[in-house]
């Protein structure tokens, strides 16, 4: 997606501009922009939190996908292909934040991923119990246990990028 961004460069301008309304005064991020905003290192990583464990991970990732469809893995997948796009370093200053930022997105991509393995996991595990006689709570149990693993982790990893990001953009990007 940021190679996209090299070769359709109106693309990305559009993509960023919508990134920009989201986190605007108008948009459904604008908690984490007026946060950002607000220079309160903590206030800002318990927006960016929120945000990507509860919203990102927990209900669009996890909750989505317990039906035995995994929702969350394309949802997940498009959200990077939107980042990728976006993150496109050709606009003049463009990625003078993105050294701090890379170590930002290495975090939360690797919490969203192990949501997503889980995801996955939790439907190979479903489909088996449905289709395989005998052994049908054992599979559902795995699948659970595997979920709740991933929940935890997935929200330490983002716990820690949460504030790294909030600590980087505040005093050495913005600041």
């Amino acid at each position: 997606a940021m190679v996209g961004g090299f070769e359709f460069p109106e693309a990305n301008y559009q993509v960023v501009q919508y990134v920009s309304d989201i986190f605007s005064r108008s948009g459904e991020l604008a908690y984490v922009g007026d946060a950002y905003a607000s220079g309160d290192i903590l206030r800002a990583a318990l927006a960016t939190f929120n945000n990507n464990y509860v919203t990102q991970t927990l209900i669009m990732t996890i909750f989505i996908s317990l039906f035995g469809i995994p929702l969350g893995v394309v949802k997940t997948l498009g959200s990077f292909l939107l980042a990728g796009l976006a993150l496109s370093p050709i606009w003049v200053d463009g990625a003078s934040g993105y050294v701090f930022h890379s170590a930002t997105m290495a975090m939360e991509f690797e919490g969203y991923i192990i949501a997503c393995f889980a995801v996955l996991v939790w439907t190979i595990r479903l489909y088996h119990a449905l289709t395989v006689a005998g052994g049908r709570m054992r599979e559902v149990a795995a699948g659970v246990q595997v979920l709740f693993a991933a929940a935890v982790m997935s929200g330490m990893v983002l716990a820690v990028a949460a504030l790294y990001e909030a600590v980087t953009l505040i005093l050495l990007v913005r600041g």
